[in-house]
């Protein structure tokens, strides 16, 4: 009789730990997916782009070269 007892109450203390594990993990899923939603994204805009060194617009827009973004360098586009 007392075997049984133990054996019952093993199998409901491992059914508790089960659904408190799925309880946790469904917790912290959803702060995962709360924290990600949470991002922040910065934009530069600037209309004047003269006015923002060309190593700075470079930085900005993520471009490998700053020959683009350079004064000197706007001349020769049009030409081939």
């Amino acid at each position: 009789m007392r075997y049984k007892d133990i054996a019952m109450e093993r199998t409901n203390f491992t059914k508790n730990m089960k659904e408190q594990i799925r309880k946790m993990s469904w917790v912290f899923l959803m702060m995962l997916v709360l924290a990600s939603a949470c991002s922040k994204t910065t934009v530069i805009v600037n209309k004047d782009s003269k006015k923002v060194p060309p190593g700075q617009m470079k930085k900005a827009t993520g471009s490998k070269s700053a020959k683009n973004y350079a004064p000197g360098q706007q001349k020769k586009k049009g030409k081939h």
